[in-house]
């Protein structure tokens, strides 16, 4: 049910896309599903509006690890 999270998250996205927690939401979701290149690119998107978000950070840095692999 992680990809029908994902398309929930982008609806909620394109209403309010300086919104957080939608995109930290489906960052999560792509995680769970082994997307990890795209669940870094939407934390990305976290910490653009929140740069001082730490889980965010981590959590980013993390995916982009297990991307690379």
């Amino acid at each position: 049910r992680y990809e029908e999270a994902v398309a929930s998250y982008d609806k909620a996205i394109a209403l309010e896309p300086q919104a957080e927690g939608p995109w930290y939401n489906k960052a999560l979701a792509l995680a769970n599903l082994g997307r990890y290149g795209q669940a870094a690119e939407a934390m990305d998107q976290v910490l653009a509006i929140n740069p001082q978000n730490g889980r965010a950070q981590d959590l980013r840095n993390e995916w982009r690890e297990l991307a690379q692999r």
